[in-house]
Formats: structure tokens, sequence, C-alpha cells
């Protein structure tokens, strides 16, 4: 097993870097899900034994004590940060309900399946196109997860914290990543189909660090 030790950097000159702010997004370490294990419920998945020990080695990715760390609530993600909060035992840690992952498929519809076995259920959701669309209960429409990134942007502007470290996740971040880009945070048809494309091209590994 081989631990992955790439750090990306992304310079944005937006108002929020422009305030100095050194913002780390970090993605899980390999959960259940991405090893192609059957799952269930999206926020309970645990991570492998690979996980664990990517997590482990996460602290030696980290020069500089964070000011904050806000972490996912789903379980993946908090598994991930716990080195993380052990390393840097004073530093506070926030758990941000408003970072957990897209949920575009309605649990009910995809219980106990694999990645391969979702796929096509994927697939038609981003084929629709749809902005509106939502699969079913526990599912969020597009236009609803956009709105959740823009106010996690909101939430880091008006962070006092200089240094913060965020554990989640990768749709999740690639959005965060695409919309400030873009310097856009309306979701529709159009910026919908771009997305596809933009993540399907910019995939974020389990526990690299993208550095704003």
């Amino acid at each position: 097993m081989s631990l992955q030790n790439n750090t990306t950097f992304i310079p944005f000159i937006l108002s929020l870097f422009n305030m100095h702010k050194k913002i780390t997004l970090i993605r899980h370490a390999q959960s259940a899900a991405n090893a192609g294990l059957a799952t269930s419920d999206h926020a309970t998945i645990p991570l492998t034994d690979l996980g664990y020990l990517q997590a482990a080695n996460l602290p030696n990715k980290i020069n500089i004590p964070p000011d904050l760390i806000i972490v996912s609530p789903f379980l993946r993600a908090r598994e991930t940060a716990k080195p993380l909060i052990n390393a840097f035992e004073n530093v506070p840690v926030e758990e941000l309900f408003l970072i957990h992952e897209m949920n575009n498929l309605a649990p009910q519809n995809c219980e106990n399946m694999t990645g391969v076995e979702r796929k096509p259920f994927v697939e038609n959701y981003w084929n629709l196109c749809d902005p509106n669309y939502i699969d079913g209960e526990g599912a969020e429409s597009f236009v609803t997860f956009i709105r959740r990134v823009e106010n996690f942007v909101k939430i880091l502007e008006a962070k006092k914290e200089r240094n913060i470290i965020i554990v989640g996740h990768g749709r999740f971040f690639q959005a965060v990543l695409f919309c400030m880009t873009n310097n856009n945070f309306v979701a529709s048809k159009e910026m919908m189909s771009n997305f596809i494309l933009y993540f399907t091209e910019n995939f974020i590994s389990n526990t690299e660090c993208i550095e704003l």
C-alpha cells in the first residue's frame, strides 16, 4: 500500500484570499466506497485500512499549525481529521454540516450498492442536467448544492482565523474551486453542464491537500 503526498496550490485573486488567509482543503482518506465496497448510508461510510494510514500521514503534510480545523460531519471525514486534531490538540475544531458531500441520489434508491452498481443512477442524474431535479427523499438538487457552496465561502470570508484547514469531500471541494474560479454561484443548466466537464477533468485524490 502506498501513501499519497500530493499537494496542489491554487492561486485565487478573490476577496477571501486578498485578506491574507491561507485555506487548505483536504479530501478525506480512502473510504469503503472509494475501495469499491457496497455502502448504504452516505454519512456513515468508514475508512479502509489504507484510508487510516493515509489519515495518519496527514500531519506530516502540514508545516504550520492551523488556527482552525473545520470538519464535515460525515464519518469518513471525521476519521480522516482525527490524526490532525490529535497533532494540533490546542487548535479549535468546528464540525460544519454545510460541507457534507453532495447528496444527488436518494439513499433508498441505491442501498447496499457498490460504486459500479450506482454508476448508472449517477450518470442519469448528470445526463438530465436539470439543476432543480431532486432524485427523492434525502437527495438535494444542484441548486441546493451550489447554495451550500456559496454559504460555505461566505462563512470562510467571515472567519477571523487566518490559517484554516478544512477536511471534507471531493465533489464539494470541486464545486468550491469551480465556483470561485468562475466567480459564479448561480446554478443554471449551463453551469451544471460546465461543472460536469470540470469535475471529470479535475479529480481530487484521497488526502490531497489543496492550498488556496
